[in-house]
C-alpha cells in the first residue's frame, strides 16, 4: 500500500528538514524522493511540471501537490491532526511565526551557512552574514517567553525554527551564546519521533515501511 505522502527534497536542504521532520513528529508514514540539486534537477522539465518553483520541498498528497515550506507545515498538521493550532486564533499565530521564521531566522542563518560550507567567502563577508545571522537570533531569545513558541505545547512553529536553528554551527555560531533558544532546542529533541537532519533525511529514494 502507497504511504499517504511523498516529499520531494535534499538532503542538505534545511528547509526540507523543516518538512521531513514535521512528517515524523506526526507520526506519518511518506515516502521520500531525493533530488540532486547540484547536478540541476530542479531546473529540468520533469521537475518543474512538479513544481514550477524549481525548489524542494515539494509535497505530494491525495492527489494534490503542496510547495513552500510554510504552506507544507500546517498542511501537515491539518492532515495528521498534530502540531497545529487548537482554533483559528492558534493557526494564525503559528502562520505568522512561519512568515517571521522564513524573514528572519531561515533569511539570518541560512546565508551565513551556506558562504562558510561552500562559498568560502571572504572573512569581512562571513561576519556580515554572521551578523544578520545573530540578529535573528537574539530576537529569537527575546520571544521565548515558554517552553516552546506558541506555550506549553509544540508547534508547526517550533518545526520551522527550530531546523536551521539546529545549524548554527555550521555558520561558525556557538548556540550557547542564547541560551534560551539552546534550551528551547533541547526540550524539540525530546520530543517523541525527532531525530537530527543527517539521520532523518536520507541521500537517496525511500519508501515507507
Amino acid at each position: 500500500m502507497p504511504a499517504p505522502f511523498t516529499l520531494y527534497g535534499h538532503q542538505r536542504s534545511g528547509n526540507v528538514y523543516k518538512a521531513v521532520l514535521a512528517l515524523a513528529l506526526c507520526g506519518a508514514r511518506y515516502d521520500y524522493r531525493h533530488v540532486d540539486l547540484p547536478g540541476g534537477a530542479t531546473r529540468q522539465a520533469a521537475f518543474l511540471a512538479i513544481n514550477p518553483f524549481g525548489e524542494v520541498p515539494v509535497l505530494r498528497h491525495e492527489g494534490q501537490t503542496i510547495v513552500q515550506t510554510s504552506v507544507i507545515l500546517p498542511y501537515v498538521a491539518q492532515a495528521t491532526g498534530r502540531y497545529g493550532g487548537r482554533d483559528a486564533a492558534e493557526n494564525r499565530r503559528i502562520q505568522e511565526w512561519l512568515n517571521w521564521e522564513t524573514g528572519r531566522l531561515t533569511a539570518g542563518i541560512a546565508p551565513a551557512r551556506f558562504a562558510r560550507l561552500v562559498q568560502k567567502v571572504d572573512p569581512a563577508i562571513q561576519a556580515f552574514l554572521n551578523a544578520r545571522a545573530r540578529d535573528a537570533l537574539a530576537q529569537l531569545e527575546r520571544l521565548l517567553t515558554g517552553p516552546f513558541l506558541m506555550g506549553e505545547r509544540a508547534t508547526v512553529a517550533d518545526v520551522s525554527a527550530c531546523a536551521y536553528t539546529f545549524l548554527v554551527g555550521d555558520a561558525g555560531l556557538d548556540i550557547k551564546e542564547w541560551p534560551r533558544v539552546a534550551a528551547w532546542l533541547e526540550r524539540i529533541r525530546a520530543l517523541p519521533g525527532f531525530k537530527p537532519q543527517h539521520e532523518l533525511v536520507p541521500a537517496a529514494d525511500t519508501d515507507a515501511a
